[in-house]
């Protein structure tokens, strides 16, 4: 029994020797190109027929890939190209920024010095002109309307560039002795910092007239009398006349305000 088994386990060596598995990589091969073919389209019974149809449906096939292929590559070069620019674009707008932020703190410089000079009082008219364009400066800034900022910037400091630092008119003056100084209602009223103009003494006399002790007669002021000096074009007044003040003429203080 022994010496069967031992001729079995030869005839099973000598078998294994004969066989051929060159079929097997073959199958392999062979499989695997099938599984290739069906991922493109192709039926097994195309795979050994060089036909016109064939040749043709495979070179579209390939046209197609490449012309993918090149779309992907624009694409991508596209992409690139978009980034760069936005790149470049914030860099620009960091640059732009900080200069129209510097523009955008000397207009609020201005409107903080017209302020300090009482221009908001004194000239309104062109004070409120520069607060609004300071406005709008601002929210163009925040909106990052660049161009409107450089604009409405620069129209502030333009336009407090007209203004000056200038003496307020007196809202008061207190009268002095008729001997030195002469003062009459008609007198005060065409000094050129009170109105420079002698008939503009009605407008004193209505004014104070309760403070008169008679008062049917404008002419009997005393010395020492405050008197109220009332706003005729909407000037700004304030104080007490001061001689050592130096004041504009009243003309001139008008024609500041236009």
């Amino acid at each position: 029994e022994y010496d069967n088994i031992n001729d079995d386990d030869d005839e099973d060596s000598e078998d294994e020797e004969d066989f051929d598995y060159s079929d097997i990589e073959f199958e392999e091969e062979f499989f695997g190109l099938m599984g290739q073919i069906a991922v493109v389209g192709i039926t097994p019974d195309e795979v050994f027929e060089d036909t016109p149809e064939l040749k043709a449906r495979l070179k579209r096939e390939e046209e197609e890939r490449i012309a993918f292929e090149k779309k992907q590559k624009e694409l991508e070069e596209k992409r690139k190209i978009e980034e760069e620019n936005e790149r470049k674009k914030r860099e620009l707008d960091s640059k732009t920024e900080g200069a129209l932020l510097s523009l955008l703190n000397q207009a609020k410089e201005k409107i903080e010095y017209a302020i300090k000079i009482k221009a908001d009082k004194i000239f309104p008219a062109k004070f409120n002109a520069a607060k609004n364009e300071l406005d709008f400066a601002e929210k163009s800034f925040d909106s990052k309307d660049y161009d409107f900022v450089s604009l409405h910037a620069n129209n502030v400091l333009t336009i407090l560039s007209q203004i000056k630092k200038v003496e307020p008119l007196p809202k008061y003056y207190i009268v002095r002795s008729w001997k030195k100084y002469h003062d009459t209602l008609r007198n005060i009223a065409a000094k050129d910092y009170i109105y420079g103009n002698p008939f503009a003494w009605t407008t004193i006399y209505k004014a104070n007239k309760s403070k008169l002790k008679y008062r049917s007669n404008p002419n009997l002021i005393y010395p020492g009398m405050k008197l109220e000096l009332p706003s005729i074009n909407g000037e700004y007044r304030e104080g007490v006349y001061d001689s050592s003040k130096e004041y504009l003429k009243y003309s001139e203080y008008i024609n500041e305000l236009k």
